[in-house]
C-alpha cells in the first residue's frame, strides 16, 4: 500500500468528497485527486495536516496500510449532507462584517461628538467680538476626533488582513451563504 491508495480510503471511507477535503487543506480538488492517482505527492505541511485531519501516523499515511482500519463514527461525514462549514467561513465571515461595521461607525460617532463640541456649537458670538480660537474651545472634541478617525483605520486595516490570511489558509474555499441568507 501507498500514499495514494491510503488517501483514497480514508477520503471515502469518511464518506468525504475530493472538494471538502480539498478546502479543508487549502488546495484544489484536482491536487487531492492527483494525490490520488499517485501523480503528485503534497508538501510536507500538507502531510502533517492530513495525518491531524484523519487522526493517523504520518508513517502510517505514508508506507502503512491504512485500508483495514475503519473510521469512527464520529468522523464520517453523512451521505447527502449539505455542503458544511469545516474551515470557521461564517465565523470568518461574520467578524469580518463586525470589524467593517464598527471600522465605519467608529469615526462616525467621533465626528459626531466633534460636531457637538465644535466652538460654533459652544459659543454665540456677538457683533464685534472676536472669533474665539478653535482649538481653545475644543476641549475633547478633537483629541476625540483624531482617536476615533485613528480607531477606524486600524480596525479597517485589521479586516482586510483578517480576511487576506483566512483567504491565504483557505484559498478555494466557496461561499456557503444563499441569496436569501447575504
Amino acid at each position: 500500500m501507498g500514499f495514494s491508495e491510503n488517501l483514497y480510503h480514508l477520503r471515502s471511507s469518511r464518506n468525504m468528497t475530493q472538494e471538502q477535503l480539498a478546502m479543508l487543506m487549502g488546495v484544489s480538488r484536482q491536487a487531492i485527486s492527483k494525490w490520488e492517482s499517485g501523480r503528485a505527492y503534497p508538501e510536507m505541511t500538507k502531510l502533517v495536516r492530513l495525518c491531524g485531519i484523519f487522526e493517523c501516523d504520518l508513517n502510517d499515511l505514508v508506507r502503512g496500510d491504512m485500508t483495514e482500519i475503519e473510521a469512527r463514527p464520529a468522523l464520517v461525514i453523512p451521505g447527502g449532507a449539505l455542503p458544511t462549514d469545516v474551515c470557521g467561513y461564517d465565523r470568518h465571515m461574520r467578524s469580518r462584517a463586525l470589524l467593517v461595521a464598527c471600522a465605519i461607525g467608529v469615526p462616525l460617532l467621533s465626528i459626531a461628538v466633534f460636531s457637538g463640541t465644535s466652538p460654533t456649537s459652544l459659543v454665540v458670538i456677538e457683533a464685534g467680538e472676536p472669533v474665539p480660537s478653535f482649538l481653545s474651545r475644543c476641549t475633547y472634541g478633537l483629541p476625540a476626533l483624531v482617536i476615533g478617525l485613528l480607531t477606524g483605520l486600524l480596525l479597517a486595516t485589521a479586516a482586510v488582513f483578517q480576511h487576506l490570511g483566512f483567504r491565504g489558509r483557505y484559498p478555494y474555499v466557496e461561499d456557503f451563504y444563499t441569496d436569501e441568507q447575504r
